[in-house]
């Protein structure tokens, strides 16, 4: 299948802040263009659901009606209709007749806890769903511990990452760009203690 994504046509890196401050300027006009373009798309379609309704209610309580008045018809008539040890029958516009539903099951308010003492004491506890998952916000919280596990080998298959995001948040909009960073890349001097300290200028 062709890759149907559409890249961003590449501009040149800004050289001076008044450039860079320009581009976030162009960022939220932007944003705000799509925005109200979204509204009027939204302005559209419910224009279009309530021109679709005006036909669709009528229609749908016509369909009600005639299959209440059939409904009628086959309860009133229905030792002749359905046939004798059947629930249904075929006829060469459709098929109609009777079902069961299944068994639904309904717990009164304030019930449940009552319900699963009487179950466990009945030894029913087929009837009790026990769930158990793992609480990711809790190994959060609890990385250090859980780290010496994973490096113990007694846990495997749980890893904790993160990465450096820049993200630009023009003026006046909702709208928040975010872009992952990509790490830099690690030379073989750096790799061996080697290189030299990287040395960053002041921000402008």
């Amino acid at each position: 299948m062709a890759n149907t994504r559409i890249k961003a046509d590449a501009l040149p890196v800004p050289e001076t802040a008044e450039q860079a401050h320009a581009i976030l300027a162009e960022i939220g006009a932007l944003d705000r263009a799509l925005a109200k373009e979204a509204e009027r798309l939204a302005d559209a379609v419910a224009a279009l659901k309530t021109l679709s309704e005006d036909f669709t209610a009528p229609v749908r309580k016509m369909i009600e009606a005639k299959f209440l008045a059939l409904k009628s018809y086959v309860e009133a008539n229905k030792s002749v209709v359905i046939p004798k040890g059947k629930k249904s029958v075929e006829w060469p516009t459709g098929t109609l007749g009777f079902r069961d539903t299944p068994v639904a099951v309904s717990v009164a308010k304030d019930a449940e806890a009552a319900i699963l003492l009487a179950l466990k004491a009945a030894e029913l506890t087929d009837c009790i769903r026990t769930v158990e998952s793992l609480d990711k916000e809790a190994t959060r919280k609890n990385r250090t511990a859980v780290e010496k596990l994973t490096g113990s080998g007694l846990i495997t298959g749980l890893k904790f990452s993160s990465r450096t995001e820049f993200f630009a948040k023009p003026l006046d909009t909702e709208v928040e760009h975010v872009k992952a960073v990509k790490a830099p890349k690690v030379s073989r001097a750096k790799a061996v203690g080697k290189a030299k300290p990287e040395t960053r200028g002041k921000p402008t």
